[in-house]
């Protein structure tokens, strides 16, 4: 393998993993809000029945 080819590659992993640890933070942050909406919603629905 020449050098170039093993920078790109390193390069190319790298972003791979950038680009999956933003989706990843997202994803948690989107997840950790839908399930303190569906928390609260399920609080208010049982204080109002209860």
């Amino acid at each position: 393998m020449t050098t170039p080819w093993l920078v790109f590659c390193g390069a190319l992993i790298f972003l791979v993993i950038y680009v999956a640890y933003r989706i990843g933070k997202l994803l948690l942050r989107v997840f950790i809000g839908l399930a303190a909406l569906a928390l609260l919603s399920w609080g208010l629905w049982k204080f109002f029945h209860s």
